[in-house]
């Protein structure tokens, strides 16, 4: 659903080293694209909305390589300058990469136990809670009775019903008929 496009501004010409990935998905019948388009072919070549990390941009005092990538790209993508040493713009790219895909990241949590925070469930924007469900297993989406929410603008522990829509972070735990 995305293409993360990392170049070297170290390289000896990081827009030639874009230019060569560039081609390489070219043969392959992918194409960068800034935006993801509204449609796609069922044959030919398809278009990936393309993120671009400028890496090791501690190298790069003044925005000079940086700049010049940019400059030399055939499209505006979106290019988020990253430090592989002090890990400057790792928390954006994270962010960009985030909110590009469009999901939700939502955590389960058995009744009387602490949510797992270590292992979300994603979803796209927009699921509710019978999606959830049939993420976690089928027999819980078909006895679904209802659920009870905590982190999103719901009271904490509050009983929501099916056609709950997710927010991302939220931690749900699922009460079945069985």
């Amino acid at each position: 659903n995305l293409i993360l496009c990392a170049i070297d501004l170290g390289a000896p010409d990081p827009a030639a080293q874009f230019d060569e990935v560039f081609r390489i998905f070219e043969n392959i019948r992918i194409r960068f694209a800034p935006e993801e388009p509204p449609g796609q072919p069922l044959y030919g070549t398809i278009a990936k909305k393309t993120i671009i990390a400028a890496c090791m941009y501690d190298l790069d005092e003044n925005d000079i390589l940086f700049d010049a990538l940019k400059d030399s790209l055939p499209a505006p993508f979106d290019v988020i300058p990253v430090s592989n040493v002090n890990g400057a713009g790792l928390e954006e790219l994270r962010r960009r990469i985030f909110v590009t895909l469009n999901i939700v990241r939502v955590y389960s949590k058995m009744p009387g136990k602490p949510a797992d925070m270590k292992s979300p469930f994603t979803l796209p924007v927009g699921s509710n809670l019978l999606d959830f469900a049939k993420e976690v297993h089928n027999d819980f989406a078909q006895n679904l009775k209802f659920a009870r929410i905590w982190g999103s603008n719901k009271f904490d522990g509050q009983k929501v019903q099916r056609d709950y829509i997710v927010q991302d972070r939220d931690i749900i735990e699922l009460h079945t008929t069985w």
